[in-house]
């Protein structure tokens, strides 16, 4: 497996000007990460920007591993337009040469049955990793919605949309049932599906009972160590990309990260 991270685990420095994607890939570097997933918004899109990016990111030795997008793929009232877009994204990807794009199906209408939305997702993906199947880009579905918030409801995506070029971005944190057997449960189910991984990490500290020199890090929501091993379990070779949503810095708490990761791979 290789390490990696989101630019949105930097957003607060994006936010105060700390940080653009130049220094994010400046960071990535300085962490010594496989290479960075860059979110929509995260990162300018105009053709010499992109050039200057991918040139940048080469010099470092990084790999874009992926692109983050939203897709309002349960709505179909936005199909033709989410489409257009989404397609868009895609072709960003090729040309920074990311394999993985990572997506999700948007919210629910009002009154939408779950049946409906899941129709809906499906048929949206399906037009979409047909497109992305012609750059040799695979689209990760991420755990970030009312239809995708449970291990059953994910793999039901994944089989409806029936492409191989489409899987799954399992977020550790987003499942329902965080931390607890529920969520781990989901997780294992999604294991087998992931094209990309999202390593959501929110408060790092000492490992309990640990008497390493120096003491192992861990993340105090979520046993890693059970998680991990699922992924090696069924062959899961790719990114776990870093998304850090905690409280502290993350100037200070990035480096944690890495640092719990590198435990295990």
């Amino acid at each position: 497996m290789r390490i990696g991270c989101s630019t949105y685990s930097y957003r607060q420095l994006y936010a105060d000007g700390r940080m653009n994607v130049y220094a994010f890939l400046d960071k990535a570097y300085e962490l010594g990460l496989d290479g960075v997933e860059l979110l929509t918004g995260m990162f300018p899109t105009e053709k010499a920007d992109l050039i200057n990016i991918k040139r940048r990111a080469m010099e470092l030795g990084l790999q874009i591993s992926a692109v983050t997008i939203g897709c309002p793929a349960a709505d179909a009232t936005k199909h033709e337009a989410g489409m257009i877009d989404s397609k868009k994204w895609v072709d960003i990807a090729n040309f920074l040469g990311a394999p993985a794009v990572r997506v999700d199906t948007g919210g629910m209408p009002q009154g939408m049955e779950l049946d409906q939305a899941f129709e809906n997702a499906i048929n949206y993906f399906k037009e979409l990793a047909a497109y992305s199947g012609e750059f040799g880009i695979s689209l990760g579905m991420e755990n970030h919605s009312a239809i995708s918030n449970t291990g059953e409801k994910v793999v039901r995506v994944v089989q409806g949309v029936g492409s191989k070029w489409f899987g799954l971005t399992p977020d550790f944190g987003n499942f329902q049932g965080r931390g607890q057997e529920e969520g781990y449960k989901s997780i294992e189910m999604a294991a087998p599906y992931a094209v990309f991984v999202h390593a959501k990490l929110y408060d790092i500290g000492f490992e309990i009972g640990c008497s390493c020199s120096p003491r192992c890090l861990a993340e105090k929501n979520m046993d890693f160590e059970r998680i991990m091993d699922m992924f090696v379990k069924v062959g899961y070779s790719g990114y776990m990309s870093i998304e850090y949503e905690g409280r502290e810095d993350p100037v200070t708490a990035v480096p944690k990260c890495v640092k719990v990761l590198r435990q295990y791979i």
